[in-house]
């Protein structure tokens, strides 16, 4: 009888065994599951961490660019370079009176060419050569048309930035190219009327591009 008490002592001590080796093997598993997720997430925590933040791409400052058909010309000043330069004529014609010619074909032409322009800017006009045709040189030389020469620079009223490039333009009183031609040589007043006139009209073609 002592036998067989023995023996079933001896086998619940056996399942009890197992039990607890059961047991530390699931903490076991557990615990590397635990630590193995413990890892992951602090690698994804480092490489988050690493990563250089993206940058939206920055645009350039375009301020000072502006597109010559948003152009609306509100002003004009007309000068005349250091050194004037007039052919054809001793220059006695007043200098008072071509810059103002130029300036009134030049309001008359530029400041109505495009009233819906969204950038005001001024008109600088440099005169850079005179041409008064009369009888005598059109007699001698064959030349009876007279002209004006001048730089136009376009600056925005807001902050005086310079828009676009100079440019030299030539107008004209209209070609007489015989020596006949002379004979239509109109009064100097008249003739600076017409070349004043053309000039603005050219000058305008080439702010705008303008083919008429």
């Amino acid at each position: 009888m002592e036998h067989v008490r023995n023996s079933a002592r001896r086998d619940r001590r056996a399942k009890q065994e197992v039990k607890q080796m059961i047991s530390r093997r699931l903490f076991l598993g557990f615990s590397l599951a635990g630590l193995a997720a413990g890892c992951q997430t602090t690698t994804g925590d480092t490489a988050t961490s690493t990563q250089t933040p993206v940058t939206a791409p920055t645009t350039a400052n375009a301020s000072g660019s502006v597109s010559m058909s948003d152009v609306r010309i509100v002003d004009v000043d007309v000068s005349f370079v250091d050194h004037i330069t007039q052919s054809g004529r001793s220059f006695d014609y007043p200098k008072d009176g071509i810059l103002a010619e130029v300036k009134k074909a030049m309001l008359q032409e530029l400041t109505r060419a495009n009233p819906s322009g969204g950038t005001p800017v001024k008109a600088e006009v440099t005169v850079l050569n005179v041409f008064i045709a009369n009888g005598a040189t059109g007699v001698l030389l064959g030349s009876s048309a007279s002209s004006i020469t001048a730089k136009t620079r376009l600056f925005r009223t807001d902050n005086g930035a310079l828009v676009g490039r100079g440019m030299d333009v030539s107008g004209s009183s209209g070609a007489r190219p015989t020596i006949l031609g002379a004979a239509a040589i109109k009064t100097p007043e008249q003739e600076i009327k017409l070349a004043a006139a053309d000039l603005a009209k050219k000058t305008k073609r080439r702010i705008y591009d303008q083919k008429s």
